[in-house]
């Protein structure tokens, strides 16, 4: 995962009229998360918030122009959400998912990245001892989700060898 980190941190600085990267999370914003979803963190994915608390590689203008605006560059990217994100993007749907499907118990989907298209990837409940990522298409139900990569470094791979972008459902 260091090796990746390193690999995304150089692909940030050959960017960097594009890239927005956070500062990295601290451990104790990292425990309030886990706190506030019951669920603890895949490794790889806290040691990501470690180093860079959310952020993006804007794919269609950059910084230097003067009609930048940080949200929409944001919104029309692939975007690794920080904890706030995070929080509210899993609010917002664990909410959904009572109301229409009757959940009870702890939500067991993670949200942790926004594609271009506005759907979410999610981490998803532990399977064959990796926790996957999961392409949580939106006119599907959690039953239904494709699983996108085996785990957070496949997809982390995937994005920086891509110059910030990947491969989803909707792509």
């Amino acid at each position: 995962m260091l090796e990746l980190l390193s690999k995304l941190e150089h692909l940030i600085k050959a960017n960097s009229n594009s890239a927005v990267f956070n500062e990295g999370a601290s451990e104790s914003e990292l425990a309030e998360l886990e706190e506030f979803l019951s669920l603890k963190l895949p490794f790889s994915y806290r040691q990501f918030l470690l180093k860079y608390n959310g952020g993006f590689i804007c794919q269609y203008s950059n910084k230097a122009e003067p009609d930048w605006n940080e949200g929409s560059e944001a919104w029309n990217s692939h975007e690794f959400l920080g904890c706030i994100d995070i929080k509210e993007y899993y609010e917002e749907n664990r909410k959904i998912q009572i109301k229409d499907c009757n959940w009870q118990g702890t939500w067991p989907y993670i949200p942790f990245f926004k594609t271009e298209s506005q759907e979410l990837l999610m981490f998803g409940p532990k399977r064959s001892g990796e926790i996957p990522v999961l392409d949580a298409f939106h006119e599907l139900a959690p039953s239904e989700w494709n699983v996108l990569t085996k785990n957070f470094e496949v997809l982390l791979e995937e994005y920086v060898s891509k110059g910030g972008k990947i491969e989803t459902v909707s792509s």
